[in-house]
């Protein structure tokens, strides 16, 4: 039904001219053998101008009813799709300094658990008179994250020195893929 959909959706024109097509040529033909005077007793037509009218809305009553199917089930297909990218994971990142350390919390925030999960750190700046990482296990490994779980990882060393400049900042590549559809995510951020 979403290929027919997909059809109507990128052939309009199309589409259009098929359902004039569906409606005229059933009253083309009921007007020849009705005008027509024809010697075959099965061919002559024995309708009334009311029972063209009856035929006419009858079948518009039939379009309409169609159309309204067509739309009812374009709207699910609608809804579940987007139902289905509600349930996407949602990992959030903070850094945060402690003991001297600057680590990154990961937490999945979203409604379906994260696997093969991948943090590259590629960068640090701003971080005082140290801007070299210094990453422990956690981001050589894919790990995974199920939903309200959250993993801590040490990322450098604190530059955080009186007179220095100090707002510390990491740039990130994110990857994981979603349990359930075995679809990959991947996407660059800054955490500060």
């Amino acid at each position: 039904m979403i290929k027919l959909l997909n059809f109507i959706k990128n052939h309009k024109f199309c589409a259009l001219l098929i359902s004039i097509l569906i409606f005229i040529i059933p009253l083309i033909l009921v007007h020849i053998f009705y005008t027509l005077d024809i010697e075959i007793e099965w061919l002559q037509a024995k309708w009334s101008a009311g029972e063209i009218l009856a035929y006419i809305a009858g079948f518009e009553a039939f379009i309409g009813t169609v159309s309204l199917g067509f739309l009812a089930l374009y709207q699910n297909h609608k809804i579940q799709v987007e139902h289905i990218e509600n349930q996407e994971p949602l990992l959030s990142m903070n850094l945060i300094s402690d003991d001297g350390m600057l680590y990154l919390i990961v937490t999945n925030n979203g409604q379906t658990a994260a696997i093969n999960i991948n943090i590259d750190v590629l960068e640090i700046f701003n971080n005082g008179c140290n801007n070299k990482l210094d990453l422990d296990g956690l981001f050589y490994t894919p790990f995974q994250l199920y939903p309200n779980e959250k993993v801590k990882g040490r990322v450098a060393i604190s530059g955080n020195i009186l007179g220095e400049q100090f707002f510390p900042q990491i740039k990130l590549k994110v990857s994981y893929m979603r349990s359930d559809l075995k679809r990959t995510r991947e996407y660059e951020r800054t955490v500060i």
